[in-house]
Formats: C-alpha cells, structure tokens, sequence
C-alpha cells in the first residue's frame, strides 16, 4: 500500500483557513476548560461533602497555590487572602467555606484562561516576527 498517492483537496483557501484556525482556537479553549475542570475538582467536591473539616483543609490547599495571583487581581476584583488564627475557622460556617470555595474555584479558571491567553499572545507575536522577516507568506502564516 506504500505506492498509494495522497491528496487533500479544499473548496476555498480563505473559508478553508479560517474553519481551522477556528478548530485551533476551540481545542486551546476546550484544554482550557479541561485544565480548569481539573484543577477544580477538589474545591467542588468539597462543597458538595458536608464535613466542615474536610472543606477547611480543600480550602487552605488551594489559597497556599492561589494566594499570590488572588492579590494580585485584588484592585480589579477587591478580594483579597490574608492569614487567619483558630478563632476565625472555629466561628466559620459551611456555607461560608463553600462560598469562599467557589470564589477560589473561579479564580482557577481565570488563571487558566490568562495562561490561554498568553499562549495566543505568544502565537501573534511569532507570526508577526515571521512575517518581518519576508521568509514565509501569509498562507504559510496562517498555519501556525
């Protein structure tokens, strides 16, 4: 079968073009939210179980990894970590917990989006170097 000749045909280059950069930017979204379902699951299992412990714990884990980007965002978003004693968790309730849980949760996926979208900013800037060198055209480009 290695004598068997190949080919890929296209109706128009432009149409053709764009449904692949489309197919492109939605696999780095889908990852996207896959890395966010991922990094998030444990922060919603944790609400879902009502043991007060267990959801203290989820939570601690995810502000020690989070903590740093959380304050950093906190003049766009207003919210801010900061240490707490004994005394704080022992007059905490659940639903407290579960809603501090579910702002960690969508701070994961900001975080994953941000990181998505330094990888499209890394992408233009590549095709624009590339291009300024005159060594591949814009259908070449266009690839990438």
């Amino acid at each position: 079968m290695p004598d068997m000749e190949q080919k890929v045909t296209f109706t128009s280059q432009t149409q053709d073009t764009t449904f692949l950069e489309c197919v492109k930017k939605a696999a780095v979204l889908t990852h996207t939210l896959y890395v966010g379902n991922i990094k998030s699951q444990q922060a919603n299992d944790a609400i879902t179980i009502p043991d007060k412990d267990l959801k203290w714990s989820v939570l601690q884990g995810y502000l020690r990894g989070y903590k740093s980007f959380i304050n950093s965002l906190t003049p766009l978003s207003g919210i801010y970590v900061f240490d707490v004693d004994a005394n704080f968790y022992a007059c905490a309730t659940e639903s407290q917990l579960n809603k501090q849980l579910e702002i960690v949760t969508g701070f994961v996926y900001l975080k994953e989006a941000l990181h998505s979208a330094k990888n499209e900013t890394y992408k233009s800037c590549l095709k624009k170097l590339l291009k300024h060198t005159g060594l591949f055209s814009d259908k070449q480009l266009s690839i990438l």
